[in-house]
């Protein structure tokens, strides 16, 4: 009998009983900045392939601001 594979999430996704969600550690030498360890928020969907997409969106954005905060630049409000 093949064993089966276990299907695992891709990084910066968290299942919960509500749907999926995006979380994100702050590196810590900009966490001064940020005011907070880590960025949590509900991706609003419980279908992981749609989790997969937002998530991804979400990750290219993050690490796009983090790149900007610690070339000096400011995040915009």
């Amino acid at each position: 009998m093949a064993k089966r594979k276990k299907l695992t999430s891709p990084s910066h996704l968290q299942r919960t009983p509500h749907g999926y969600y995006f979380r994100y550690s702050i590196p810590p030498d900009i966490r001064h900045i940020i005011g907070r360890s880590e960025l949590k928020c509900s991706l609003r969907t419980g279908k992981l392939s749609e989790a997969k997409v937002r998530s991804g969106i979400l990750s290219s954005l993050t690490h796009l601001a983090v790149s900007n905060i610690r070339c000096g630049g400011r995040m915009s409000e």
